[in-house]
């Protein structure tokens, strides 16, 4: 199986029946190539439709370990429109996906916090808003002020639209190319944002309630941190992030 994914990653995606230069098929499709082929086979096993059908299991898939430099980040930016920055910054800052960072709406900010549910597993998340991206929550307020969206949507494009899943996917892919970054996908900013946490001693429980994960055994079951408890750990988290970068620019200048 894993022959296969390796292998439908390397070809071309392709169009009417060519093949589009520079364009690689995504993983994302493969796996879902790879799912509907194991539940067809599955199923054929297990209704008897074909004889000797084998029993498909997954095989685990090594762990994505991929993140950004600052530089790489800042060269992203750089190749960004501004709308997509903005998308960009809340991504590598607090870990939610395409599909929850254009969904995202105002009701979901409180308090220096971003309140919502994963779709996948209904689990809550609760983040931090970093200085960085409260500067981009106070430029989007600002325009909403002027020109509000019916769905009262954060991120919006640059005519005040809400942003689709295929625009979005589309312009970051593009940005990714100009750049020439590699192995880099968009769910990869989670893995920035979760190692960015653990450098900066944010405690695990809170950190694994900002990605929206659900803790696991005995930790999950007596683990009951209120909004005011996350708030006050990314707050400090943020706070010795900022003296941080003041001590090193000091010690620059004093060299």
């Amino acid at each position: 199986m894993l022959e296969y994914k390796n292998r439908r990653l390397q070809e071309s995606i392709v169009r009417h029946g060519e093949a589009v230069e520079g364009k690689q098929v995504k993983g994302s499709s493969v796996n879902r190539e790879v799912s509907c082929l194991v539940t067809a086979v599955n199923l054929a096993a297990d209704e008897g439709l074909c004889d000797g059908a084998p029993r498909i299991r997954k095989e685990r898939e090594t762990p994505r370990e991929r993140i950004l430099t600052p530089k790489e980040f800042q060269t992203l930016l750089d190749q960004s429109p501004r709308w997509l920055q903005r998308c960009l910054i809340a991504a590598d800052q607090t870990g939610m996906d395409r599909g929850m960072i254009i969904k995202l709406t105002w009701d979901s900010i409180k308090d220096g916090l971003i309140i919502i549910r994963r779709q996948k597993t209904g689990a809550k998340q609760v983040v931090g808003i970093s200085p960085a991206l409260q500067e981009v929550l106070d430029e989007l307020r600002e325009e909403y002020r002027h020109t509000p969206n019916m769905e009262r949507r954060v991120f919006v494009t640059k005519k005040r639209k809400p942003i689709s899943k295929t625009a979005l996917r589309h312009a970051f892919d593009r940005a990714i190319a100009k750049t020439k970054i590699e192995d880099f996908q968009f769910r990869d900013f989670r893995h920035c944002a979760r190692t960015r946490w653990a450098a900066g001693g944010l405690p695990f429980e809170v950190a694994e309630m900002g990605l929206g994960h659900k803790l696991n055994g005995i930790a999950g079951r007596y683990t009951n941190l209120t909004d005011e408890q996350v708030r006050e750990a990314f707050q400090k988290l943020f706070t010795s992030c900022l003296q941080g970068k003041s001590s090193a620019g000091q010690s620059a200048v004093s060299v």
